[in-house]
């Protein structure tokens, strides 16, 4: 039994094991050998045109040859401000009378926009006006004095040398003459003072009447009539200012342009300004400064862009996109 189990037992010889390839990986095989061969054949096939350079491809693309003419340009944004604008205040302390503007009006320099309750004032001008005049008619007075006065001297001189006045006389004429000549000199100065008392009640009072310091356009107004204004709003619950103006010619954006692109811009640079509530609009600019300082907290440095075409569509605080052509730097 033993014997016959063992008859079954057979070793396997290697050297006639056939291993068989499956046939599905050898058509793949042979269809990526072909597409090889057929990718060789198409690139080394002299009936096929050279390749192009990129100045011949450049100069064949319509689009590839304006995008290559078109000047490199730097973008930056930024807000429109008036390089020239005021809080219009007093320098009086007082109550508003009368408010002679609303926001956008057109204002003159030198003109009223607003009037402190000044009738005290008015009345101290006048007085002091009445007290220059007394000043006036005073001296008047002194001076018919010393004029009779220096001719009773005159004469008092000539008697005495004739021996008809005493020496008593001479002086007493003497003294008076000096005298009014005296009083003469005091009422000058009384007049001095006075001429000095009326400018100093004029100049309080032209302080209660407030004007526009140059031409511009009221942007805002801050205060109404029976509200205290005062100066820098010292006083509690008052108006520091009536209003703001700004002069809208002197309107530029002011643009925030990175620390690394610095050395990119330069005074006198073109640019083109677009605003985001006029995008059909498209104004030319120019850089007109370059604040010397960095803002640490942005790492940007201001530029100031001074529009060449500005209209009065441009207000300020409008929102900018500015470009900077580059390529206008010699």
């Amino acid at each position: 039994m033993e014997k016959s189990d063992l008859s079954r037992l057979k070793i396997q010889n290697r050297e006639n094991t056939v291993y068989k390839m499956p046939w599905g990986l050898i058509i793949c095989l042979f269809i990526i050998v072909a597409f090889l061969a057929s990718l060789a054949a198409l690139l080394h096939d002299p009936t096929q045109d050279p390749p192009k350079s990129l100045n011949e491809v450049a100069h064949a693309s319509p689009a590839s040859e304006s995008l290559a003419s078109k000047p490199y340009t730097l973008n930056a944004t930024g807000y429109v401000v008036a390089q020239r604008s005021a809080a219009v205040s007093s320098k009086a302390i007082g109550r508003l009378k009368d408010l002679m503007f609303k926001e956008g009006d057109l204002v003159k320099k030198g003109q009223v926009l607003g009037v402190l309750e000044n009738d005290d004032l008015h009345a101290a001008v006048r007085e002091a006006e009445a007290g220059l005049q007394n000043s006036y008619a005073n001296e008047r007075a002194v001076q018919a004095e010393l004029s009779e006065a220096i001719l009773h001297l005159n004469r008092i001189r000539e008697l005495r040398k004739s021996s008809f006045a005493s020496q008593a006389d001479l002086d007493s004429a003497t003294t008076r003459e000096k005298k009014m000549n005296s009083q003469l000199a005091a009422a000058k100065a009384q007049i001095q003072l006075s001429e000095a008392q009326l400018a100093r009640y004029r100049t309080e009072l032209e302080y209660t009447f407030i004007r526009a310091p140059f031409d511009g356009t009221v942007l805002k107004k801050s205060s109404e009539i029976g509200e205290i204004v005062a100066p820098f709003g010292s006083s509690t619950n008052a108006r520091a200012a009536l209003g703001i103006i700004a002069d809208m010619s002197s309107l530029q954006v002011e643009a925030d342009v990175s620390e690394a692109n610095l050395s990119k811009i330069f005074v006198g640079q073109d640019c083109d300004i677009l605003l985001d509530s006029l995008p059909e609009v498209k104004y030319s600019g120019i850089v007109d400064k370059i604040v010397p300082t960095v803002d640490r907290a942005k790492a940007t440095v201001m530029t100031k862009i001074r529009f060449n075409n500005i209209d009065e569509k441009v207000i300020p605080e409008m929102s900018a996109k500015v470009v900077f052509h580059l390529k206008d730097k010699q």
